[in-house]
C-alpha cells in the first residue's frame, strides 16, 4: 500500500477542486454559447472536448503524483483565479437582482 504525506493530499484536492472549477467555468460558457441566438457549433464541440478532457485528467490523477499535482495548480491555478476576476467585474457592472 503506497502512502502519501498529509500535504500530498492536501496539494491533491487543491488540484481536483482546480480542475472542478475550471471545468465548471467550461460549463458556464458552454450554456452561454448555446444559448445564443446563432450558437457556433465549432465553440460548443470544443468546449465539450475540453471539459471531457479535464474530467479525464480528474479521474487519471493520483496523489503521488507530484508532477502532475504541481502542473495542474501551476497551470490551472491562474485561469479559474481570472475566470474568477471576470465574473466579479462581469457582476459588478450587472445591475442587482
Amino acid at each position: 500500500m503506497q502512502k502519501w504525506t498529509q500535504e500530498q493530499a492536501v496539494a491533491f484536492e487543491a488540484a481536483r477542486e482546480c480542475i472542478t472549477a475550471l471545468m465548471a467555468v467550461h460549463t458556464a460558457a458552454l450554456a452561454t454559447e448555446k444559448n445564443r441566438p446563432d450558437p457556433r457549433s465549432t465553440v460548443v464541440q470544443e468546449l465539450r472536448g475540453e471539459i471531457a478532457r479535464l474530467f479525464a485528467e480528474r479521474s487519471a490523477m493520483r496523489v503521488t503524483d507530484d508532477e502532475t499535482v504541481a502542473r495542474v495548480l501551476s497551470t490551472y491555478g491562474p485561469q479559474v483565479r481570472a475566470a474568477m476576476e471576470r465574473e466579479r467585474a462581469r457582476q459588478a457592472r450587472s445591475p442587482a437582482e
